[in-house]
């Protein structure tokens, strides 16, 4: 069915040699148009201004993860000197950040689980947690202590490190504790629900899923809330009223378990003074500026491109592969010379 050089045909031409009929190098663009268009239609959604530099960044870094290894092997395990008891979404940021400015190296969910890649350890201690096995939660607790101290941290903000302050505390009776909360519940709760709640949902289907670290990722935070008595409704996401009541419980908590003298309730408001005389910072040391880091619309974007991934990864990968066949075809196949053509 293949025509001769000088027939009328729009197939390939030039270094491949090759020639295919109109019909069959029609019947390409019809298969290729529906991914194509769908590719199409999701790229300016993935390069307008809502998908940043940072929401990337935050992909690269939940597929990669953004590790140092330099000296890691020779460094003696760092004991746990600052312990944050607060929950996600309370601040934690931007104490992470002051804690930074303050000399010391906080265990973070960004950089402690995910550029570490540690997704796996703490599925592990969730899903022990969630199982009621005590002495799985033990040695999954202790192996995750172990490895903050080996990998240098000396103070603890964010989930899931927050889920374990106990442990931690009585690990190291010597630490300090920090819980950072905020202004009330119910605005504790719309943080959740307008960021980080969603974000399992998002990296348990596909393409993300064919990774174990966002496999292990999806367990472990879709199993933090249920840790803190937080309900999931049908779809997976957690109750409003559920996280008001657990935000309280969990203040309560920390409260009755940690001595006075050794835990510091703050607020993102209340500044470098109080966690300066807390830590025995000196004044000339405490700085006058305390970080405000809202990484909330940052999140809301890096779940914006997770999900646009997930709509457009499988119609992307339909269309290479059929612009890949569609070169071989066109490059390698063979021409049969028609009977007349050969007598000619």
């Amino acid at each position: 069915k293949l025509l001769a050089p000088n027939a009328n045909t729009a197939g390939c031409t030039g270094g491949c040699g090759r020639l295919m009929t109109r019909s069959t190098v029609q019947r390409w663009p019809a298969l290729l148009l529906p991914p194509l268009l769908l590719m199409l239609a999701a790229g300016p959604v993935m390069a307008a201004e809502t998908v940043d530099r940072g929401a990337f960044s935050l992909l690269y870094r939940a597929v990669f993860g953004n590790r140092d290894d330099s000296a890691a092997a020779e460094r003696p395990p760092t004991p746990m000197r600052v312990i944050g008891a607060g929950l996600g979404r309370t601040g934690t940021s931007s104490l992470n950040a002051a804690l930074k400015q303050l000399g010391h190296k906080p265990y973070h969910m960004a950089e402690g689980v995910v550029d570490q890649g540690h997704e796996a350890q703490w599925r592990r201690v969730v899903e022990a947690s969630l199982a009621g096995n005590t002495s799985e939660f033990k040695a999954a607790t202790d192996a995750v202590i172990d490895l903050i101290a080996t990998e240098g941290f000396d103070a603890t903000t964010d989930y899931p490190a927050c889920l374990i302050f106990e442990e931690l505390l009585r690990r190291y009776p010597d630490a300090k504790v920090i819980l950072s909360t905020r202004s009330s519940g119910k605005s504790w709760a719309k943080s959740v629900l307008s960021s980080v709640g969603h974000i399992h949902n998002v990296i348990k289907h596909r393409p993300f899923s064919f990774l174990k670290k966002l496999r292990d990722g999806a367990v472990m935070t879709r199993g933090m809330y249920p840790m803190t008595g937080i309900k999931l409704d049908k779809d997976d996401v957690p109750e409003e009223k559920s996280l008001i009541a657990s935000f309280d419980t969990w203040a309560a908590h920390v409260r009755k378990v940690v001595p006075p003298e050794k835990l510091l309730v703050h607020i993102a408001t209340d500044g470098f003074v109080p966690l300066c005389v807390f830590l025995g910072v000196p004044h000339s040391d405490c700085p006058d500026e305390y970080p405000n880091v809202n990484d909330s619309a940052m999140i809301r974007r890096a779940i914006l491109l997770f999900e646009v991934i997930t709509w457009i990864w499988f119609p992307a990968a339909v269309a290479i592969v059929l612009l890949i066949a569609y070169a071989l075809v066109c490059c390698f196949g063979r021409s049969t010379p028609n009977k007349a053509g050969k007598s000619q």
